[in-house]
């Protein structure tokens, strides 16, 4: 059968293998290098080049494809600043199915005004990639308006203001403690980095989110163990709701395990916690006969 006789259903399904991004690779945070001795996040080179394995040329072969195919690659969107937001805005202004189509939202900046626009014309998104660590002269006028009134399925939150917190850090992480207790009702599951700067207030936000069922964080770094100790875990567990405590990473399960009888743990609460090999527990750290060690420990 010769390209034009295919019918768009089937150049759809072709032209979706090699255009689509997996949500996981589309919201993997940046990863933790320790290189140079303390913990220190790489540039996001490495989400880069995952996006830039999207065939995107493909859609200047005819005008067909790129009508066909220009939805899919608008399925995942990103935005770094306020530029991006305004040109977005415009683009499903004018073209309301590629803002329908879209079901990934990753916000690295690009916070004003324009946001609630790109919100509104996106109906269909189901995921969102959330950066609370905003620089000083950023503006969240827009993401005030749009985060309320995202359906929202899952949320990948990342929050690592170590220096201190701003103003407008501050103003970013009450907007998502609110939006998480009275707006985001059908918020099933949030995705927590290694190294999340956790805190009773943002404990208390998802001990009360009313549709919240998994809390997803690195067991690696202490993440787990210190939150247990300061009784973070505890406070998010109070939500009658949560059905799983999911714990990425093999190597981090004894410590949390020790935690959690040298805590008292109540039953309950300790038969949340589940535990997920992650990529990196295939590279890190050693030699292979100490990782097979470690590997059989977590079985």
């Amino acid at each position: 059968m010769s390209e034009p006789n295919i019918p768009d259903e089937i150049l759809h399904h072709i032209l979706n293998y090699l255009l689509a991004v997996d949500e996981s690779l589309f919201c993997r945070f940046p990863s933790y290098d320790r290189t140079y001795g303390r913990g220190c996040y790489r540039s996001h080179s490495e989400w880069e080049h995952i996006m830039l394995l999207r065939q995107s040329s493909l859609l200047l072969v005819s005008k067909r494809w790129l009508r066909v195919g220009t939805p899919l690659l608008y399925r995942g969107v990103v935005i770094w600043k306020a530029e991006h937001t305004k040109t977005l805005a415009r683009l499903f202004k004018a073209n309301p199915a590629i803002g329908a189509a879209t079901r990934y939202l990753r916000l690295e900046g690009g916070l004003g005004k324009d946001l609630h626009d790109v919100a509104r014309m996106t109906p269909n998104v189901h995921t969102l990639y959330l950066n609370i660590s905003i620089r000083g002269t950023e503006s969240i006028a827009g993401l005030r308006r749009a985060l309320p009134i995202l359906k929202l399925s899952k949320l990948y939150l990342t929050y690592m203001s170590y220096a201190g917190e701003s103003k407008v850090i501050r103003e970013g992480r009450e907007l998502v403690e609110k939006c998480l207790t009275h707006h985001l009702v059908t918020l099933r599951t949030i995705i927590l980095p290694q190294g999340f700067r956790m805190s009773t207030s943002i404990a208390v936000a998802l001990g009360n989110a009313p549709a919240l069922e998994t809390v997803s964080a690195s067991s690696e770094y202490y993440n787990i163990t210190d939150w247990l100790k300061r009784g973070y875990i505890q406070l998010i567990a109070t939500n009658p709701r949560l059905q799983r405590i999911c714990c990425r990473g093999a190597r981090g399960k004894p410590a949390v395990d020790d935690m959690i009888t040298q805590m008292g743990v109540p039953e309950r609460i300790a038969n949340l916690f589940t535990y997920e090999r992650t990529y990196m527990d295939d590279i890190r750290y050693g030699s292979p006969r100490n990782l097979r060690k470690d590997v059989n420990r977590w079985r």
